[in-house]
């Protein structure tokens, strides 16, 4: 058991998809204010659900055609299609010190990016954007860091369609050339698709490799910056200390960024991305060479991180070494079972708007998609006041947000999640709700008990005295 788990007890026992445009709908008549999700409610809890951007599964159709017409693939390239796309696969789970820097300037590897990795990397990007409090004004600018093939900028162009009249300026950032030159041909394709008037965004593409740009001073702070599966490259290139590499990578973030800046980071959902997510989270909270941040999503509360990888954040390392736990350091919570490497954070997304062409390739090259995860950290930098969003949704010891699917325990479905006493078991009524639900209770103490699962270490949260 965990040091600081005195109190808890073992245990002796053992998706349906929303749209972002759906009606709200309640169990009580409870009003709740929300800018997205589908919500149910009750006097004892209220549930915000993921939800997928409108159309979803049209727009990544659309999205494929946009491609075959900005980029059509030579007869040589279609017959060599999935098994460059399954070399990539390979080449891209390798070690990093095995991979060649500019690896999407070569034409095999470009096609196979476009073809398949852009897509699936769109999919997931869109259903975390059309979850998030966007708040993008006309003459904001967004820093895209490592943009390659526009894939956050077609992310976002699908996921918020209120966004596409707005007067935004994206800064692309990439050290290869031919990506961003394929992004804009795809990006300028699928608009005309649309048969809607010219987008007003504005593209600036700059071949910099990061941190250049990021540190290069700017007229004005940025709006947003965005990172979509590059910092976790090159997170873990540096032999030092994690926390000392977080620092190193939000510092020179923040440099172009100012009061009410954000910051999104997503990585592909793999143990290394959840440690650097959980490394950059606590450099954030612990106010790291003076930038104080505000989390955002999907933390449910400021509480050390109870699925951190194999990050021992700092409230981990003073339980262990019996050092005290300064006011600075994230309070303790409940942890997983004791391990050289814990569960980390990433969430399950919905698959099934992925076009049906997408599946085949994935299936041809021997890599079928059966899950759809990511890892992903959304701050407000230099936050001194709680944002709306926030004031309507308040992190308090009452939260908890669903992370995994499910599993089966006790004779009855549970799932893994976090909230401000730790790792969490949630059993019913709320194991039923997919992964990414955020979870209210009015009153904690009727739902979370004092035991422990034996095996897990998790803390159960379920409906009391109830049965499966």
């Amino acid at each position: 058991m965990n040091p600081h788990n005195k109190n808890l007890k073992p245990s002796t026992s053992r998706q349906a998809s929303r749209t972002r445009t759906g009606n709200h709908s309640s169990l009580k008549q409870v009003k709740l204010a929300s800018s997205s999700g589908k919500h149910t409610a009750s006097d004892y809890y209220t549930v915000q659900q993921p939800v997928l951007p409108e159309n979803l599964a049209a727009h990544m159709d659309q999205l494929l055609d946009a491609i075959d017409r900005a980029l059509p693939l030579s007869p040589a390239h279609k017959k060599d299609l999935k098994y460059a796309v399954r070399d990539l696969s390979r080449e891209l789970t390798s070690e990093r010190t095995e991979r060649k820097r500019d690896y999407l300037g070569m034409p095999r590897n470009h096609a196979a990016y476009i073809q398949y990795f852009l897509p699936w990397n769109v999919l997931r990007i869109a259903q975390i954007v059309a979850n998030l409090d966007v708040s993008l004004q006309d003459g904001d600018s967004i820093l895209d860091i490592g943009s390659g093939p526009w894939t956050v900028p077609l992310a976002f162009w699908i996921a918020r369609p209120e966004l596409r009249t707005k007067q935004l300026t994206w800064i692309l950032m990439d050290r290869v050339k031919k990506p961003m030159e394929s992004g804009r041909a795809i990006f300028t394709v699928l608009n005309e698709m649309q048969n809607l008037a010219d987008c007003p965004w504005q593209f600036v593409t700059v071949r910099e490799q990061f941190p250049a740009l990021a540190e290069k001073k700017q007229p004005k702070p940025f709006a947003l910056i965005t990172a979509a599966n590059v910092l976790n490259e090159l997170f873990w290139n540096e032999r030092v200390q994690l926390d000392i590499r977080a620092s190193s990578v939000l510092e020179s973030v923040s440099l172009n960024a100012g009061p009410g800046t954000r910051l999104l980071i997503i990585e592909p959902g793999e143990p290394r991305s959840g440690t650097m997510i959980a490394a950059l989270r606590e450099s954030i909270l612990i106010n790291a060479q003076h930038l104080k941040g505000r989390i955002l999503s999907p933390c449910p509360h400021t509480n050390a991180c109870p699925m951190p990888g194999s990050y021992l954040g700092k409230a981990l390392r003073a339980l262990r070494t019996g050092a005290p736990l300064t006011k600075e350091i994230p309070a303790a919570v409940n942890m997983p079972a004791s391990r050289q490497k814990y569960p980390w954070c990433h969430f399950v997304l919905n698959s099934s708007p992925a076009p049906k062409r997408l599946l085949e390739l994935s299936e041809a090259a021997g890599i079928p998609k059966e899950r759809l995860v990511a890892s992903w950290l959304y701050v407000e930098l230099f936050s001194k006041q709680p944002t709306q969003y926030e004031k309507n949704h308040k992190k308090e010891e009452n939260s908890i947000r669903i992370i995994s699917d499910t599993i089966r325990a006790h004779n009855k479905i549970y799932r893994y999640g976090c909230g401000e006493d730790g790792y969490l078991m949630v059993g019913q009524p709320f194991s039923h709700y997919p992964s990414g639900t955020l979870i209210t209770l009015a009153d904690k103490k009727i739902w979370v008990s004092h035991s422990i699962d034996k095996k897990s270490h998790a803390l159960l949260v379920e409906q009391p005295n109830q049965e499966q």
